[in-house]
C-alpha cells in the first residue's frame, strides 16, 4: 500500500484479513484471527476456542519507508 509516497507493509501472523475500501477518503485494513461469522460457521472456519487456561497471541507490524 502506498498512501502520500509512503510505502505501508503490513504483517501479520493471523490468517485472515479484512479489507474496507467503501469509503473514498482512506482504507481500512485489519488481521482477524478468523473469519467473519466464525462462530456460525465453526466446522469451516478453523475456529480455535480460548479458554481461561490457554493463551492465544497474534502479532501485527507495521513498516513504513518514504519512496
Amino acid at each position: 500500500l502506498v498512501v502520500n509516497g509512503v510505502s505501508v507493509t503490513l504483517a501479520s501472523s493471523c490468517k485472515f484479513w479484512v479489507v474496507y475500501t467503501q469509503d473514498a477518503r482512506g482504507v481500512c485494513i485489519e488481521p482477524q484471527s478468523g473469519i467473519p461469522n466464525a462462530f456460525n460457521s465453526f466446522r469451516e472456519s478453523g475456529l480455535d476456542i480460548v479458554g481461561p487456561a490457554r493463551v492465544l497471541q497474534h502479532n501485527f507490524t507495521w513498516d513504513l519507508s518514504a519512496d
